[in-house]
């Protein structure tokens, strides 16, 4: 009899047996699905993902998330999907898999990263578009040159917003190799890099205290900072949160799915879903 049960830590073998042999994802990064819940600051409901067991309870498929409770949505759990996996011969319960991944109605689920043919699915299961595509700066187009870049960096920025409610958001990033900085007067802003070459870019994860203004304010020094301190050429940004009045080079259309807000609850950022493995430096 086929089953669908949620991965508890005790499966974290034979699910990182089963993505090596069904997928092109590699053991690095199979394994940091389970590194990066044990960093992050969700004890109390731990959350790797569903799996789809076979009668002989070995594993055929998986449906990974990463999750963070949210201090803008009264401590929710925000749970994004990540990898989707399904033997071929058990392709016929991949819906279930996903109704069984978001089955809980007190969370929220978020998808950064669907595919064309995810992307065809998810609004027959609840879940609406928040964003329609991701803006692509090139950062040495907006270059101030100058040494001092205006921000403090790491545990320095982190000491402003001790005490806030943003605290754990911020830090739970900062240990999976999160790179925060923040102005001094006290807007903070998270990224992390997309790729390991020599020219990384730049994913922008979210913006504490943010206003498109303030956004504009720093945007020089964001780019100057990224570019002379991390060789950053390019920076990713949410269509719906990128600076205004600041041309973009490029517009990467893929929508960004939400489940589970009640109304007039404030859409979710990268911040509660990402980083994915693929975007640790």
């Amino acid at each position: 009899m086929t089953t669908f049960d949620k991965v508890t830590i005790r499966d974290r073998k034979e699910i990182v047996s089963f993505l090596k042999k069904n997928s092109e994802i590699n053991e690095e990064e199979i394994e940091n699905l389970f590194k990066l819940q044990s960093h992050n600051s969700v004890k109390k409901d731990f959350f790797i993902g569903w799996c789809i067991k076979d009668k002989e309870k070995k594993v055929r498929g998986f449906l990974g998330g990463i999750t963070h409770y949210s201090p803008y949505h009264k401590n929710k759990l925000v749970v994004n999907m990540t990898n989707w996996v399904v033997c071929i011969k058990f392709r016929s319960h991949s819906l279930g898999l996903l109704r069984s991944f978001t089955k809980n109605k007190s969370y929220i689920y978020t998808n950064y990263s669907a595919s064309e043919n995810v992307q065809k699915i998810l609004p027959h299961f609840g879940f609406k578009v928040m964003d329609d595509g991701t803006k692509i700066y090139n950062t040495y187009q907006n270059l101030k040159f100058k040494l001092d870049f205006g921000f403090k960096f790491g545990e320095n920025a982190f000491n402003l917003f001790r005490g806030t409610k943003h605290e754990i958001i911020i830090r739970d990033h900062m240990n999976m190799g999160g790179i925060f900085i923040a102005t001094s007067t006290e807007r903070g802003y998270l990224f992390f890099k997309k790729k390991k070459n020599l020219f990384n870019d730049l994913f922008l994860i979210h913006v504490i205290n943010f206003s498109p203004s303030c956004f504009k304010n720093d945007w020089k020094d964001i780019c100057t900072f990224s570019f002379f301190r991390h060789l950053i050429t390019k920076i990713f940004i949410d269509s719906r949160l990128s600076p205004r009045g600041i041309k973009y080079s490029k517009f990467k259309k893929r929508n960004i799915f939400v489940k589970g807000l009640l109304k007039n609850e404030e859409l979710p950022t990268r911040v509660f879903s990402e980083p994915l493995q693929k975007l640790i430096s």
